[in-house]
């Protein structure tokens, strides 16, 4: 939906990349997304945590799972690779 709307939308031309701050382990690459783990410290403790909360409200088998790997990461895509990757007309059939 996002794929679309960037590249239908004029109010949304001018965006050259989306951002997301969560705690997506880093395998997108193959979609172009870039990752950056965030520094230690306060924001990045509280993101951790509120995401946890979360992930344990939601799916508290996975949440355990996964509760050391996980920390906070930047991700980005730029809108190039982000048309290129998921809108359904331009993806190979």
């Amino acid at each position: 939906m996002l794929a679309k709307r960037v590249s239908e939308d004029p109010a949304w031309r001018d965006i050259v990349a989306v951002h997301h701050i969560g705690l997506i382990p880093p395998h997108g690459e193959r979609f172009g997304f870039e990752f950056e783990r965030l520094p230690d410290g306060p924001r990045a403790r509280w993101i951790l945590w509120h995401s946890r909360n979360l992930m344990m409200a939601a799916n508290p088998r996975a949440a355990r799972r996964e509760r050391e790997r996980l920390w906070p990461m930047e991700v980005w895509l730029s809108r190039g690779r982000l048309l290129s990757s998921f809108l359904k007309d331009r993806l190979p059939k």
